[in-house]
């Protein structure tokens, strides 16, 4: 009697182990994959909207405007002409401190093309209340063309960010001003997504 009552209580105890250890891998993984969910970086929803990190790592929208084409003759064209694109608004609501790190989170749509070649950062003009980037301007008799499209474009540094998403940054720390940032389309209106940078005091 007693070794049968021993031979259930050492079956019992077997058991318990294996509960036990299952239960502990079960509760680990559990737990693991919450952590590992945690730290998954947070990425944009929707494809071709810009947004930066801030300093939590939480993405926040950059300002989203419309560009529209503004054309003038001067002078009743003794003066030239000139065209520009415009933005709405000479100071963009978003706002970084000179010598902050700026970084700059998109999911694209074609995720086959060097992303170099789909995404222009762009230092912007203020005046008059609207923020501007000379397309060309010609003097009298089409003498003295100026554009300042290839001037004004910066560089960038591109890197894979999360699961489907890319990070960019200035390839150099950006003076205080206004700065547009766009995607290279054809056919509908563009968009840019603005941001500021502000100088020390």
């Amino acid at each position: 009697m007693q070794a049968g009552m021993r031979t259930v209580l050492n079956a019992t105890w077997k058991t318990l182990v294996v509960i036990g250890i299952f239960s502990a891998a079960f509760l680990g993984s559990t737990i693991g994959g919450k952590a590992q969910d945690a730290a998954k970086p947070q990425e944009p929803e929707y494809t071709n909207s810009f947004f930066y990190l801030d300093s939590a790592g939480a993405l926040k929208p950059l300002e989203r405007e419309p560009v529209g084409v503004s054309s003038k003759i001067h002078a009743l064209g003794f003066g030239g002409a000139s065209a520009s694109y415009q933005i709405q608004g000479d100071r963009s609501p978003v706002r970084f401190a000179a010598g902050s790190p700026i970084e700059v989170i998109v999911k694209l749509e074609n995720h086959d093309a060097d992303p170099a070649t789909q995404v222009l950062l762009y230092s912007l003009q203020s005046d008059k209340g609207h923020r501007q980037i000379l397309i060309s301007r010609v003097h009298y008799m089409g003498l003295g063309q100026k554009s300042d499209l290839q001037t004004s474009q910066l560089q960038m540094a591109f890197a894979k960010y999360g699961q489907g998403s890319i990070q960019i940054t200035p390839s150099n720390p950006l003076q205080p001003g206004e700065y547009g940032i766009a995607m290279q389309t054809q056919g509908a209106q563009p968009l840019v997504f603005c941001f500021g940078v502000d100088g020390g005091k």
